[in-house]
């Protein structure tokens, strides 16, 4: 009788935890070699962080995503070590929000957007079209 009570309450746990886990996060994919669109690149960024972050997608708010122009190859995110091409570069910007923390991800157009620390972050030095 004893480990029929266990064997109940390992379910009733298990279902417990299945209706309080947060909803499935999207896989991230792009179905051709087309460069992202300023669209595609706030939602790609979305779901990078809510994964990173191990939360549900509805966790993260896009608070900006803008077309912008890096002053050079390092998209507004350089590395101390780093070399990057001197010309100007288009691209994206997108900030999030999740519990009242900013980050941000950086991108050109020809690139998936990643995640810039705060200690690495260059503002871009023209902004276009804010979607958001």
């Amino acid at each position: 009788m004893k480990s029929m009570s266990t064997i109940l309450s390992l379910v009733t746990s298990l279902l417990l935890l299945t209706a309080c886990a947060h909803s499935p996060i999207p896989q991230l994919s792009v179905e051709s070699d087309e460069p992202l669109t300023l669209e595609q690149t706030a939602e790609w960024a979305q779901i990078d962080l809510a994964n990173a972050l191990e939360t549900g997608l509805e966790e993260v708010t896009i608070i900006e995503a803008r077309e912008v122009v890096w002053s050079d190859g390092a998209v507004g995110c350089p590395r101390p070590e780093g070399f990057y091409t001197q010309a100007l570069v288009e691209g994206y910007l997108v900030v999030l929000s999740h519990d009242g923390e900013e980050t941000y991800y950086h991108s050109s157009r020809g690139q998936k957007p990643f995640l810039c620390p705060p200690d690495r972050r260059v503002p871009p030095i023209m902004m276009d079209q804010t979607i958001y």
